[in-house]
């Protein structure tokens, strides 16, 4: 693969470089250097298919291999999802292939000389910024939820971090709950429940539980839920 691609500075202040683990950052550059940089034909799906500047043809396989060692397929899936919530990618996918398009990508290959679209690149960067704000503040609620409803309160700071690099939402925050309200009632004496980020960092939410139920959660008037 011949080439270059610019990778501008400012993608520090960007809320997808922030926001992302460091096996998803590698992800994201390795997927910068895999798009095609002028326009190209391949057959893919069965029919001839020109592809444009910023795109490419490729599977999950091969973005793993390219990312090196330390990367499986399971974080390139996540990472392509988050990547796509972030609007830095677009994604079609067949049983074999998928299509890559890099959303905006003159931004990021910009000419020195092409101010404005620099600077409605720092305007969309500092909308974005806010937005992974918001998503931090969504992860303290969660937290807190957690915190409240686990019956062991011990080492908070240890959970918090646990709790962090799982990047719950809000429909495993309820699983979690459903699960953790069925093993409380297993759990007669209180030295033998784990530690809230051993619980975490075991995943026990996804232990076979017999006694779980499906039964809704429902929020409450202060934010929190309730079975």
């Amino acid at each position: 693969m011949e080439g270059w691609v610019k990778l501008h500075r400012q993608l520090l202040d960007k809320p997808i470089w922030k926001c992302s683990t460091p096996e998803q950052k590698v992800i994201l550059i390795t997927l910068l250097m895999m798009v095609s940089h002028k326009p190209n034909e391949w057959n893919w799906n069965g029919e001839k298919y020109t592809i444009k500047p910023g795109q490419c043809i490729t599977s999950l396989k091969s973005i793993t291999e390219n990312s090196g060692l330390g990367i499986s397929i399971k974080n390139v899936r996540t990472a392509i999802d988050k990547f796509e919530k972030y609007e830095f990618l677009a994604n079609k996918s067949t049983n074999k292939n998928r299509l890559i398009t890099i959303l905006n990508w003159e931004l990021y290959q910009v000419k020195e000389n092409e101010s404005a679209n620099k600077s409605a690149s720092n305007r969309q960067a500092t909308g974005n910024y806010q937005e992974c704000k918001n998503e931090k503040k969504i992860d303290i609620a969660h937290f807190d939820t957690f915190w409240n409803a686990y019956p062991r309160k011990i080492s908070k700071g240890t959970a918090r971090k646990a709790f962090e690099k799982l990047k719950v939402t809000e429909e495993l925050l309820k699983i979690m709950l459903r699960v953790l309200e069925s093993q409380s009632k297993q759990w007669k004496d209180k030295q033998f429940i784990p530690y809230p980020a051993t619980w975490l960092n075991s995943r026990r939410w996804e232990d076979e539980d017999d006694n779980a139920t499906d039964h809704e959660l429902t929020v409450t008037n202060d934010g929190t839920f309730k079975f």
